[in-house]
């Protein structure tokens, strides 16, 4: 499985730009695990969740799902350190909102993360979707585990990361974290700045009324950070209205 999986993602990786190494991570995992979606991200915090990676349209919607909700399996994953298997189910009972989400943005009815190992360990998640309600349930986790550990070497081979992401630290010159869905969701921490300076509101705040925006108007974090940047939506609009 290793070979087959390093040969899918070199050939992949070989017609790419550096920064869409893991995509090609992501859709070699996806293929040779026969799931219907797969997803690499970095947690190190609720608002620091970046998405490095995703196999497919669809797998990166989902992603974007988690995060504007703020919960999901993929949380869950990073939080306690152990393989989350979802199926529609356990979403049903567990995160409602988040499975009616996934399902209309990206038509997956279960999913199974779980954390990165090796250099990763701690805030590297792999998410993989499924069409199948019940598919999630009846996957085996331990090739996908084995796969885990080897995406986090390719990783960290490519751009090696002292001990963690960390706002502190220089990250700069790791290319895969320029790819286009990170770059969107740096736009999202603008956001949370533009919050911070203009009303004075701590980042959890800030974070917390972006999700209320997003979830009431059934938009992603990123079209509201878009919004806020460009001029469409200002910083006063988020403050209650007095004549409520």
């Amino acid at each position: 499985m290793l070979e087959d999986f390093a040969e899918a993602w070199i050939r992949d990786a070989g017609t790419r730009a550096p920064e869409l190494l893991p995509d090609s991570l992501a859709r070699a995992c996806a293929s040779v695990l026969d799931v219907d979606g797969a997803g690499l991200s970095i947690i190190s915090r609720p608002s620091l969740r970046l998405p490095i990676g995703a196999s497919s349209p669809a797998a990166a919607a989902a992603e974007r799902c988690q995060f504007a909700l703020g919960d999901g399996p993929c949380f869950r994953a990073h939080d306690t350190q152990s393989v989350v298997v979802a199926s529609a189910d356990v979403l049903a009972r567990e995160w409602s909102v988040l499975q009616q989400d996934i399902l209309s943005r990206a038509g997956y009815r279960s999913q199974v993360c779980l954390p990165l190992g090796h250099s990763f360990a701690g805030f590297g998640v792999l998410d993989l979707y499924f069409l199948s309600p019940v598919a999630a349930s009846a996957f085996d986790p331990a090739g996908a585990l084995r796969l885990a550990d080897e995406m986090s070497d390719v990783l960290l081979a490519a751009s090696p990361v002292p001990e963690g992401p960390d706002e502190d630290e220089d990250l700069g010159a790791v290319s895969w974290l320029d790819a286009p869905g990170a770059q969107r969701r740096r736009r999202v921490w603008v956001a949370l700045g533009m919050l911070n300076f203009e009303l004075r509101m701590s980042s959890a705040d800030a974070l917390a009324v972006l999700r209320a925006r997003a979830f009431a108007q059934g938009r992603t974090l990123e079209d509201l950070a878009d919004d806020m940047i460009e001029g469409r939506l200002v910083s006063e609009q988020f403050l209650p209205d007095p004549g409520r």
